[in-house]
């Protein structure tokens, strides 16, 4: 698509989208899906496709950076939920909502073409986490190789913060996502720490896989990004093995 707005006023119109992305979360009032969760998204995203772009710009579309951080500002917009036995149980439809809602602000906007909300829908869904016990952590069913780049950005960048951030953002999201599914207080957060580290094992295992999904060129650079999973499976691992009931009463 040609370029009709200067980047300045793209800038702009993309802050202002955000802004109304952030609005949409304060009101949910959950203490893991926040703004900070999807400033970190946005972050992390925004890094992996400046990554691809300093080694192989060619693979990236013009306004394809604009498409990942609008999409990582929309991801969690929508978190429909019940109760069951004091824990948070999603509906499963809301990243296909959360994705209907940031379509439904990019026709007031006028940014991105039909092409581009295409890949924005893409890597909103994208984001779809499906437990796998033969791994002990998350997988993201809508991501392969014939994915766009916005969309791997996107899903990467949302369930691989041990990877990139390392051990104290991985707890601090990992603490606060058991506020967030354990309102009743029916879980045993010894019992989640374990799952912590699990889901750190196993993430790096798979991620180390879901790399082959990016063209050759751009896999080392991405996978560099991603270079602190060790760290935060050796902090989660002490975390488990000293944690004390005294200290937690």
């Amino acid at each position: 698509m040609e370029r009709l707005l200067s980047r300045e006023a793209e800038s702009f119109i993309l802050a202002k989208a955000t802004e109304t992305a952030f609005a949409e979360i304060r009101k949910l009032d959950l203490p893991y899906h926040d703004i900070e969760h999807t400033g970190n998204v946005i972050r992390r995203s925004t890094a992996i496709i400046d990554s691809i772009h300093g080694a192989a710009p060619q693979l990236l579309t013009q306004n394809d950076r604009n498409i990942t951080i609008y999409a990582s500002a929309f991801h969690d917009v929508v978190q429909n939920y019940t109760i069951v036995g004091g824990k948070r149980k999603r509906s499963g439809q809301n990243e296909k909502l959360s994705a209907e809602k940031a379509l439904s602000v990019s026709l007031k906007i006028g940014l991105f073409s039909e092409k581009d909300e295409r890949k924005i829908h893409e890597a909103i869904v994208a984001t779809v986490a499906i437990f796998n016990p033969m791994e002990k952590t998350v997988f993201q069913p809508n991501i392969g190789c014939g994915s766009s780049l916005p969309a791997l950005a996107v899903a990467f960048a949302d369930i691989n913060g041990a990877g990139f951030d390392g051990a104290q953002v991985f707890k601090k999201e990992g603490d606060l996502l058991f506020l967030e599914d354990n309102p009743g207080g029916t879980f045993n957060y010894r019992d989640w720490l374990g799952m912590q580290l699990d889901f750190a094992i196993g993430r790096k295992n798979l991620f180390q896989k879901e790399l082959a999904y990016l063209p050759i060129e751009a896999r080392f650079s991405v996978g560099g990004l991603f270079a602190k999973f060790d760290e935060s499976i050796d902090a989660a691992r002490h975390n488990l093995e000293t944690f004390s009931w005294e200290g937690h009463r």
